[in-house]
């Protein structure tokens, strides 16, 4: 197992970079504890998701995977565990953009700031 996260790691840069940025970014606004709930949560929505998908067809379809090509990779109850893990950050990038655009403005013309939420 952690031979096939450590493959998935290395062989998918980008979920990788992603996924560091993510922490980074969401523990310096959130701090380690939700942070960590919020990987936490994402990931067993993600899972349930996408493991009723490949099995039941709900809610994003009937699909299945070619684990032929996920030889190396980590899955998880049929899953592939990047698949899963990137709901977290791009949950969270989501978020990020919603607070950033709905936060008040104060201010008129060229002086108009956004206030911290």
């Amino acid at each position: 197992m952690l031979e096939q996260l450590f493959w998935s790691l290395t062989h998918r840069p980008y979920v990788t970079g992603f996924m560091v940025f993510f922490f980074l970014l969401a523990v310096m606004e959130q701090g380690w504890p939700r942070t960590f709930m919020w990987v936490l949560s994402s990931y067993l929505i993600a899972l349930a998701a996408e493991w009723g998908s490949i099995n039941h067809g709900i809610p994003f379809g009937d699909y299945s995977y070619h684990y032929e090509a996920l030889a190396q990779d980590l899955v998880i109850a049929g899953v592939p565990f990047f698949d899963t893990i990137s709901f977290s950050f791009l949950s969270y990038v989501s978020y990020s953009f919603a607070v950033y655009f709905m936060s008040p403005l104060s201010g008129h013309g060229l002086g108009l700031i956004r206030n911290d939420t």
